[in-house]
């Protein structure tokens, strides 16, 4: 699983990305991500004199729903990123909170898009290590003639700089199996990616997580749902939702 250490790892090499994050980052509050209910915000805060189990759900704002019914993909993708939600909970203030959850979302898409574009079985620019294959190189030069035959006049959408930049995230994210096709949870639950150009890239990403948390957040609660919940019980856990405020 990601961890705020592995992210910090990744920064490092990456100090340009860095910056932009922090920036990006200051359009949201904590709130924006998480919901909490009155007890499960008193256990996060240490005032809670016995231990509760507290239980995590994707809530689905716009239909008043939360997800417990998912397939195996969809599992992991929300067991990853509820757990290293919690995990900053339990250790960052909220400024911090809010800055690793943009660099998660920011890196996972960076992979997921490495993957779509360099790693997978039929990729259309196949990567090495920590570069082209000759077979990517070739394939990147068509792709250029073909901009350039339908009238973008030498403007890549992609150059080998971009490529190069989303397969170093792939290899420095270092969190998945050899076997992990999907990565970001935005990509998962929007049904997009984007695909542009590594400087056009962060305009693309705050509209999508702005789409993202329009219609989903991660709620934390007392109140553990059964398998075949209805209506009624959801209400009731969604009624009590909070801002989380250390």
């Amino acid at each position: 699983m990601v961890t705020k250490e592995i992210i910090d790892e990744v920064l490092t090499n990456h100090e340009d990305i860095k910056q932009s994050l922090l920036l990006i980052a200051k359009k949201y509050r904590v709130k924006d991500f998480v919901l909490m209910s009155r007890q499960a915000k008193d256990y996060f805060n240490g005032c809670l004199t016995a231990d509760i189990d507290i239980y995590a759900y994707l809530l689905n704002q716009r239909e008043k729903y939360l997800l417990i019914n998912t397939d195996r993909v969809e599992e992991r993708l929300l067991k990853e990123y509820i757990g290293f939600i919690g995990s900053l909970i339990k250790t960052c203030d909220e400024d911090n909170i809010v800055f690793y959850i943009i660099a998660y979302h920011y890196l996972m898409m960076c992979k997921e898009i490495a993957y779509i574009l360099l790693k997978s079985k039929n990729s259309p620019f196949p990567s090495l290590a920590w570069e082209l294959s000759p077979r990517g190189k070739e394939k990147l030069n068509k792709y250029r003639d073909t901009l350039s035959d339908i009238g973008y006049h030498g403007f890549d959408l992609f150059s080998e700089r971009d490529l190069l930049f989303y397969n170093s995230i792939f290899y420095e994210l270092k969190c998945h199996s050899s076997q992990t096709k999907q990565f970001s949870i935005l990509a998962y639950y929007l049904e997009m990616i984007t695909k542009i150009n590594q400087y056009r890239f962060n305009d693309s990403f705050i509209c999508i997580v702005d789409l993202f948390i329009f219609r989903y957040r991660v709620i934390y609660t007392e109140k553990q749902l059964g398998l075949y919940a209805g209506d009624k019980e959801m209400m009731e856990i969604i009624r009590d939702l909070t801002d989380y405020s250390l």
